[in-house]
């Protein structure tokens, strides 16, 4: 018998209830009071018998077992703790709690009539020690139960005896079942209410909560317990029995403090930017062709930009006769070929004479470019990279990052090299195959098309004809072609052993008086278009004849199907076909007497019984003997058999584009990087990926964007220099390769490139543009959440998306079963606020995701600031969008907000505003709060939406303290600079 006395509803699927009562125990004469605590721990209940026809019971009392009479309990009972054992991170102001299979477990030994305020106490109790709280572990004498003594203030750390009720709880859960009907399961949860340090160390007991039970568990006398509790407000020392222990560590804070510590951040326009002083080059340049004749201090500056950038970024302008000198200074360095030709009067020089090694021609090797070259002669993208300083101090960088981690991008170029040796393998052992292959192809194409489909039964019964359903030997199977034991292996085998070729050509002698021209037809064709065909086609063929006279033919002798046990020497006593066998005799000509026995409409040799291989077939198709051996053949071709089949088993390989060759003959395999260049570039320094990084504030969320002119660039940098490398090394590839093209990190697309092979970048292309790009979307000035902070360190799955806002009145009820926190702009003269519009077509997903160091995470979405930031006006109808934070859902956990501020005479709004600051005036008064009190100043005077009270019973307080998955948004027009007038 159950009995569930209160409880509430979270939602159609979760229940918490206060208490559990099973059999006898709310049968009892003895009742509980207001805290819930039982006015015996050994209750009798009394059960009597009435006889028929008296009026009288005879009644008898019998006693309950009670928490005296538990020493231990079988820890399969126990479900789940929380936090996990050892964990290292736990939220601190979430309670820790342990779950027990069942529902009535914590009351099993707790009887009473309970009030109608819903409390009962449970016999355990769970606490929650540090070291500070001066305790130490101990064993029993008789070493077999183990102990905790607490040396000083037990009143302090241990929970008040009359509040255990309010923390121990059942939670009910509706789920479906895996025939999708809906399934009830319930367990029993305690919780520990206490206060949480950050990174502190704890340890978690269960412990009998009455001095019964704690007797007991030490395997002492409990005579003298009475019903008392094992502690009250004046113990100071204790030795109290445990029957479950587990440890864990608390981390710094949960999910919604951490969310709430990140401010934005608008990146003003020298954010990605960083001074490039051009003003005394360096590298060989020629500075007299340079002289400008500057002041005295001034310089020649312009702006070096990173992989992300600012919105309202501003570069700064290149003067123009400076600009003009520079980039003629710098053609006649890196635009000639180093050799100089010596006259045979005039004398060596070595300074004049020797080849000089010049600054890198960036696109060189992937483009083909020559150094004896003018710059109008270079392709548009090729002169911005090599004679603008920003440009080419971009793709410098790239050169950088391939110098310090040469030898790692070797390794693994090597490591290809090997793969592509195997590679090279299969595609020799594939062109030795086909050859081959195709030699025998072309001998037996020659072959009528009957022996051909005969021969090659074993392969076409797994090809099939273009757009047909069948395989071509189940086609030749439903057709009245041949009967399906001619094609099998063993009758094969039998025909290929014969001294002389067999001939099952019919002998027919007499004249055949058809009734109709179709019965000679029939003769004909089985004569003439199959006469090396056995003759049970023949037989076949005959079935549908009416003869009117006599005459003769050879037969076959047939028998009732037999099988042999396969022995070592031989496979069976008869050629096995189809369902039976037959046995092939010579020729035997038919008496006219033994033709009168005849089916006089069907010819049908008098040896043959039906129930033998020959009966008589169901009526089958027609098929063209030539159309299926034609397909047969080409299915067969070498060609296309093996030529299709390795370039399924290696991929990566490029057919060949020429008609004549089936399969190369040399694999020209393609090095390509799949790691995302970014991550080296930003560990080599994070200011060229970012400029101005170190300046962005700890815990700030700003949006930047994407820059494809470094992206271009850099990539462009980085492909040359690995040429050269590889040129070094004598690595076995062709040069012009585009090495690297991947520069993000993209989630859903992981193998999307950033731009083109740089052989396919066209001659007026220009730095940027979408032309260079490998699709729209990475050829775009993409948006980017840069999160600086500990969120990410410690909720790595935190899901970040855009969605959408909307207007709303100020005062519409959002209701959501998400605790929205809704960072808006300020407040407006309207009446309406921005909100959420969460929906499938209004939400965007990342596109990319990153880290730059150790704390920042950046985010990129395909996405603008002109969209994302939108109009302040409602009346413009362009509310912009939102970023949203979203905690992943989890199971439920119990706790208080961190407190924001300390009012604990004011009254919480709702359960997601409520927080350790209710329950505490100052910061120093909450340090010496160890449990969440259940005596407040506005108890009495609050009740939550749903009516639920504080303090009221277990289940109100598992609703009011259960922690709802946070969202969190923040508006794109808060996180948006904007440009100055």
């Amino acid at each position: 018998m159950l009995y569930i006395f209160y409880g509430y509803t979270m939602d159609s699927k979760l229940t918490f209830y206060s208490y559990t009562q099973t059999g006898l125990s709310f049968q009892t004469e003895h009742s509980v009071d207001e805290f819930g605590i039982p006015s015996s721990l050994n209750p009798t209940v009394k059960a009597g018998i009435k006889i028929s026809g008296d009026n009288d019971f005879i009644t008898q009392s019998f006693p309950l077992r009670g928490a005296g009479d538990v020493s231990s309990f079988d820890t399969s009972q126990i479900i789940k703790v929380e936090p996990k054992s050892n964990s290292c991170d736990f939220e601190p102001n979430f309670f820790p709690f342990i779950e027990f299979v069942s529902p009535e477990f914590p009351w099993l030994f707790s009887h009473g009539k309970v009030t109608n305020k819903g409390r009962l106490c449970p016999w355990l109790a769970l606490i929650v020690l540090k070291k500070e709280d001066n305790f130490i572990l101990e064993t029993t004498k008789s070493g077999t139960r183990k102990a905790i003594y607490i040396k000083e203030k037990a009143r302090d750390i241990l929970p008040a005896p009359q509040d255990l009720c309010m923390w121990t709880h059942v939670q009910s859960m509706t789920l479906p079942d895996r025939k999708g009907q809906e399934l009830t399961t319930s367990f029993s949860r305690m919780v520990a209410a206490r206060r949480l340090d950050k990174n502190t160390a704890y340890q978690a007991f269960l412990v009998p909560c009455f001095e019964a039970g704690r007797l007991a568990g030490l395997g002492q006398d409990i005579a003298s317990a009475g019903d008392n509790f094992a502690w009250n407000t004046d113990t100071d020392t204790i030795t109290l029995p445990y029957y479950y222990s587990w440890g864990f560590q608390t981390g710094e804070a949960d999910f919604e403090d951490l969310v709430r510590r990140l401010l934005p951040y608008q990146a003003d326009e020298t954010v990605g930017l960083h001074d490039l002083d051009i003003s005394t080059p360096r590298g060989g340049l020629n500075l007299a062709d340079l002289n400008l004749n500057l002041p005295q201090g001034k310089r020649i500056t312009l702006s070096f930009e990173g992989a992300l950038i600012s919105p309202i970024a501003a570069t700064k302008k290149w003067r123009r006769d400076h600009k003009t000198k520079f980039q003629s200074a710098l053609e006649k360095m890196i635009l000639t070929d180093g050799d100089t030709i010596i006259s045979d009067s005039e004398d060596y020089n070595a300074l004049a004479h020797d080849p000089v090694v010049s600054a890198p021609l960036y696109g060189r090797w992937q483009k083909e470019l020559a150094y004896n070259i003018t710059r109008q002669e270079l392709p548009t993208w090729a002169n911005e990279i090599n004679f603008n300083p920003c440009h080419r101090s971009m793709a410098g960088t790239g050169v950088r990052v391939i110098r310090k981690n040469q030898e790692t991008y070797m390794a693994e170029a090597w490591e290809f090299a090997r793969n592509a040796d195997t590679v090279q393998q299969e595609i020799r052992h594939a062109r030795f195959a086909h050859s081959v292959g195709k030699s025998i192809h072309n001998k037996m194409s020659a072959l009528k098309d009957d022996t051909w489909l005969r021969i090659t039964t074993p392969v076409n019964s797994r090809m099939k004809e273009d757009g047909k359903k069948y395989t071509i030997q189940r086609t030749i199977e439903k057709s009245n072609f041949v009967p399906t034991g001619t094609v099998e292996a063993g009758f094969r085998r039998f025909a290929k052993s014969q001294d002389k070729k067999l001939n099952f050509q019919a002998k027919l002698s007499g004249e055949v008086a058809s009734k109709t021209a179709s019965d000679k037809k029939v003769i004909q064709n089985c004569i003439t278009a199959a006469p090396s065909i056995s003759s049970l086609a023949i037989a076949r063929s005959y079935e549908t004849l009416s003869i009117s006279k006599s005459y003769e033919i050879s037969s076959i002798q047939t028998t009732t199907p037999t099988t042999t046990r396969r022995t070592s020497t031989r496979r069976t006593s008869a050629t096995r076909v189809g369902m039976g066998t037959i046995k092939l005799s010579s020729p035997k000509t038919l008496k006219t007497k033994e033709l009168t026995s005849l089916n006089k409409t069907k010819l049908m040799p008098t040896g043959i019984k039906s129930n033998t291989i020959v009966s008589t077939p169901a009526v089958k198709t027609d098929i063209d003997l030539k159309k299926i051996a034609t397909a047969s053949r080409n299915k067969t071709n070498p060609d296309k058999a093996i030529g299709s089949e390795i370039f399924t088993r290696v991929t990566g390989v490029e057919r060949p584009k020429t008609k004549n060759v089936i399969i190369p003959k040399q694999v020209k395999a393609s090095l390509e990087f799949d790691q995302p260049a970014y991550q080296d570039l930003q560990k080599l320094n994070p200011e060229f990926f970012l400029p101005g990084f170190g300046s962005i504030p700890e815990n700030s969320i700003s949006l930047l964007q994407t820059n494809p002119t470094f992206i271009q660039s850099y990539l462009a940098g980085m492909n040359n220099e690995m040429s050269r490398e590889l040129a070094w090394r004598e690595y076995p590839a062709e040069l012009d390769n585009t090495w690297f093209r991947k520069f993000w990190d993209y989630i859903d697309t992981p193998d999307q490139k950033d731009i083109k092979p740089i052989s396919n970048w066209g001659k007026n292309n220009k730095l940027g543009s979408s032309a260079l790009s490998a699709s729209a979307t990475a050829g775009e000035e993409n948006i980017v959440l840069l999160i600086k902070g500990d969120l990410l360190k410690f909720y790595p799955n935190t899901q970040i998306y855009a969605v959408k806002a909307k207007w709303e009145k100020k005062d519409t009820d959002n209701t959501d079963s998400w605790n929205i926190i809704d960072r808006t702009l300020p407040k407006a003269s309207h009446n309406k606020v921005r909100k959420a519009n969460i929906s499938d077509e209004n939400i965007r997903l990342p596109l990319f995701k990153g880290k730059i160091g150790a704390e920042a995470h950046f985010i990129g979405f395909s996405l603008t600031d002109e969209i994302l930031r939108g109009s302040a006006n409602p009346a413009d109808k362009d509310p912009g969008w939102f970023f949203v934070f979203e905690e992943n859902i989890s199971e439920p956990r119990f706790g208080l907000d961190v407190a924001q501020d300390y009012a604990p005479d004011r009254r919480p709004a709702n359960y997601e505003d409520l927080s350790w600051g209710h329950f505490a005036d100052s910061a120093s008064s909450l340090s010496a709060l160890n449990f969440a009190p259940i005596e407040t100043e506005w108890k009495n005077r609050m009740k939550f939406q749903d009516g639920s009270v504080w303090g009221k019973n277990s289940a109100d307080m598992a609703k009011i303290t259960y922690q709802l998955p946070v969202r969190i948004l923040f508006h794109a027009d808060t996180l948006l600079a904007k440009e100055e007038g």
